[in-house]
């Protein structure tokens, strides 16, 4: 999702009535966001999905001291933390990695050879493609690349955030298989053992997948080879398709209006995730990738409590999500990973300064965990050894 200023992607406020029990309750509206909205008439009631209740409050455990130092994680510690990622600001790396909140993967949405000391974190880049100003983008960031490539071998390459939606980075499939083959190439020809990841879209509805068929075709005509990748990614943000609304709107270079329209709701409905999980799985395995791990470079609650997403609800979304992440299987899962449908999960976000700050595990502001980071906090501390 992240990050474009002022414009990011943009699951939406809307104004308007809740449906509650027997009756409709007003709510507080929160400011409107800077993408376009569908603000719905007035007396027009949400849709509520049946499997949107918030579950029962989860306490956040008590505060600890900060540490001087970043502890080392152990050889059990860093396996059973190897799936589990954040996304986030390098920024914020250290200090709250000092608060205790560990991670073995962390992306960060642009590329820096200048690293947080995070021992045991993966910090994995990404190259830009779109039309966001103050992110420097593909080509411009050669230098950074290869000084990136040079200084820290082997890493993890997203190529392309979200490049199936028009405010960030805004790509035809056409494109995007142009760029990520000139991408993917300058990056192996100066690092062969760099492991990079194809796709980046923000959910795997059909249109989308549509989307990414027609880049396999276009790779396939203008190079006369499959597109190579050794990851593919993929963002789990259950929002609307719908040209000029709240949620994702349509990829670049499609003619469809609409795809699938999912109501406030159902952002929060874990199984409807969990089943874009292996609609994308079994894509992959159409399409031969079978073989390749799939990173779910983000996750998690964009809206706001007012829209039916209190503190409770997001502390357990979390846990569910990640514990789902860490252990589901299926008939396309990794076969070298045991069948598991998911090999990296990433939350958004470690700290969001702007219009989506539910699900932030640290403030910056206060230098603390989050309510919802001590959650975070004792869920993976009570993963590891």
């Amino acid at each position: 999702m992240k990050k474009a200023v002022p414009i990011r992607l943009c699951c939406v406020i809307l104004v308007a009535w809740l449906a509650s029990g027997c009756g409709l309750a007003l709510f507080e509206p929160t400011p409107e966001p800077l993408v376009p909205t569908r603000t719905p008439a007035a007396g027009e009631a949400v849709a509520q999905s049946s499997t949107a209740t918030a579950p029962a409050p989860t306490t956040a455990p008590a505060a600890t001291p900060t540490p001087d130092a970043i502890p080392l994680l152990t050889a059990g510690e860093a396996a059973v933390l190897e799936r589990i990622g954040i996304a986030g600001s390098l920024d914020h790396v250290e200090p709250a990695a000092r608060l205790g909140l560990r991670a073995g993967q962390f992306t960060f949405w642009r590329v820096s050879p200048e690293l947080p000391d995070a021992p045991g974190t993966a910090i994995w880049q990404t190259v830009r493609l779109g039309q966001i100003e103050e992110w420097a983008q593909w080509p411009a960031v050669q230098d950074e690349m290869a000084r990136t490539l040079r200084d820290h071998p082997g890493g993890f390459w997203l190529i392309g955030n979200e490049p199936d939606v028009i405010w960030q980075d805004n790509a035809t499939a056409e494109e995007y298989a142009a760029a990520y083959h000139d991408i993917y190439e300058f990056i192996k020809s100066r690092d062969p053992t760099a492991q990079v990841g194809a796709g980046g879209v923000s959910l795997p509805t059909p249109l989308r997948l549509a989307y990414l068929d027609n880049v396999l075709a276009a790779y396939r005509d203008r190079y006369g080879v499959a597109l190579p990748a050794d990851l593919w990614a993929v963002h789990l943000f259950v929002l609307r398709e719908e040209a000029g609304s709240w949620g994702i709107d349509i990829p670049p270079g499609m003619d469809a209006t609409s795809g699938a329209l999912h109501e406030i709701a159902d952002h929060g409905d874990l199984a409807l995730m969990q089943g874009y999980v292996v609609a994308f799985r079994d894509w992959l395995a159409a399409n031969g990738y079978s073989d390749k791990p799939l990173a779910v470079t983000e996750f998690g609650i964009l809206l706001p409590e007012d829209y039916g997403f209190p503190p409770e609800f997001v502390q357990s979304y979390l846990v569910e999500a990640y514990e789902y992440f860490r252990t589901a299987s299926g008939p396309t899962g990794l076969a070298a990973d045991g069948g598991r449908l998911v090999q990296y999960a990433f939350w958004f976000s470690l700290y969001d300064d702007g219009e989506y700050p539910t699900g932030n595990l640290y403030d910056a502001e206060r230098d603390a965990l989050t309510p919802l980071g001590e959650v975070y906090r004792a869920y993976v501390d009570g993963l590891t050894p």
